[in-house]
């Protein structure tokens, strides 16, 4: 579990940019959270600029865990990546646009914008499959992407396992049913078969 840099830190964007339009990236979830916060709306360049800081720290420190693989006694084949809405987006960055090594990817209403999907996602045999999760009622830019993503990743041969939540926001505990006939039962349990499927490969 790793931290990054966030917007209201003011972080330097970094030296490898992952977006191809800064001016396209959402703020309306991010202009409520500010409000919350008592903050004044953010600017284009915060938005963009927190989002490349992001994928730059995940970036490094999914390098990080593959030169210390050995020192942790883990196997650089068997990394998955992934993690929730912005977490999530900023691993992919991280796999797909930086191209750090992974055997599996995890977005939980995570999303990458269309721009970035198509530049990077490109269905090279190196790139790992994704599980794709977003609920019913979740963000409207996430609604947007996440289908996005399983659309083009089909759409090029990239490997994806997608599950809309029923009933269910931006928010959700790991124990949500993902309802009749899906991948599995619940959001845990969902994550825990496709790591143990991709990773014993």
């Amino acid at each position: 579990s790793i931290d990054y840099r966030l917007i209201p830190e003011d972080p330097a964007a970094g030296d490898a940019p992952v977006l191809v339009h800064r001016e396209r990236v959402p703020r309306s979830r991010l202009d409520v959270v500010r409000r919350i916060m008592g903050l004044p709306p953010a600017t284009v360049d915060m938005g963009a600029d927190g989002i490349e800081a992001a994928a730059a720290d995940c970036t490094a420190a999914l390098r990080w865990v593959h030169a210390s693989a050995r020192h942790l006694g883990i196997d650089p084949q068997r990394i998955a990546a992934g993690g929730f809405s912005a977490g999530g987006r900023s691993m992919m960055h991280a796999v797909y646009a930086n191209r750090v090594p992974a055997a599996a990817v995890v977005a939980i209403s995570g999303y990458l914008g269309v721009d970035e999907l198509h530049r990077y996602v490109t269905g090279a045999p190196d790139e790992p499959p994704v599980l794709a999760l977003w609920g019913e009622r979740d963000l409207a830019y996430v609604l947007e992407q996440a289908p996005a993503l399983v659309e083009h990743a089909r759409r090029i041969g990239l490997e994806v396992e997608p599950a809309r939540i029923s009933g269910v926001g931006h928010f959700y505990p790991a124990h949500t049913p993902l309802g009749p006939g899906a991948y599995a039962p619940t959001v845990e349990a969902a994550i825990e078969r496709f790591l143990r499927e991709r990773l014993a490969r």
